[in-house]
Parts: C-alpha cells; structure tokens; sequence
C-alpha cells in the first residue's frame, strides 16, 4: 500500500512538471530557440517522475502461496501470526496449511490455524491445506495441486 502512494504521488508530481513545462505557443517553428530553456528543465523533472512512478507502481512482488506449517504446538500461533502479518501486505494470493494427515482433520493442528486464517477474514478459496506423512511428502503434494492450478 504504501509503494503505491508513493508511485500516485510521483506521478501527480510528473503531469504537474510536464504541464509548466509545456509551452502553448506552437507556431510554424516547431523547434524553437527556447529548447534549452528552463521548461525544458521542468519537462526533463517530469520526465524522470514519470519514469519512477511506473517503476515504483509495476515493481510489485508477488507470491502465489505462503505455506504455514505444523508440527510444534507451541510453535503454531507464532507461524499463524507470521503469515497473517506477511498476508496484510496484500501480495499474497493463497495460503497453504501443510500438516500430518495421520489424524483426521477436524481434530488437527491443520483446523485449528485454519480457523485462526479464517477469522482474520481469509476466503476459504485463499486457502489450501495440504496433509502428509512428513514435510517431503507436504510439499510433493502442494506442488502437484499448484501446477493442476496453473493448468486450469
């Protein structure tokens, strides 16, 4: 959000210096003695914000998951809280609770962080939750429902 009011403001700042800079009296001499002239300083200013504004607004990072995982209880709000703070930037498109499938899922740890996901306002569509014997096989998993994503 903010990377945004930043390349907004770069860009207001780059059509008020193109605008003083631009000179309404064209005539027949399109080239004029005045081309080196201070409105051709305000024109180059509104040039380089012009320029760093798209940089700035189209430099944004994004992420398809965020893969919060299980397995410490302990440990478990402090990665919830984590990935939660990481969603608030607004980059990331899903989150993935990856845990041990040994148990069923309404008594796991994978229910309860889903819950805590889902009371933070997440769409249950933002979520995924993947379920293994151990990591290796989590992420073996979550890459093969990404790329049946990605194809469809």
């Amino acid at each position: 959000m903010k990377k945004k009011k930043i390349g907004i403001s770069l860009f207001i700042l780059a059509i008020v210096f193109l605008a003083w800079g631009f000179q309404s009296t064209i005539t027949g001499n399109v080239i004029s003695n005045n081309f080196l002239s201070y409105q051709s300083f305000f024109q180059g200013l509104g040039l380089a914000f012009l320029i760093g504004s798209v940089l700035v607004l189209t430099s944004k990072k994004s992420l398809d998951y965020l893969i919060i995982p299980t397995g410490q209880t302990e440990e478990n709000p402090k990665r919830v809280e984590k990935a939660l703070q990481e969603w608030d930037k607004d980059y990331i498109k899903r989150l993935t609770i990856s845990g041990d499938a040994g148990k069923p899922l309404k008594d796991s740890e994978r229910a309860t962080i889903y819950k805590i996901v889902r009371k933070h306002k997440v769409k249950p569509k933002e979520i995924f939750i993947s379920g293994g014997k151990d990591s290796k096989e989590n992420i073996n998993i979550f890459s093969r429902n990404w790329a049946n994503l990605k194809t469809r």
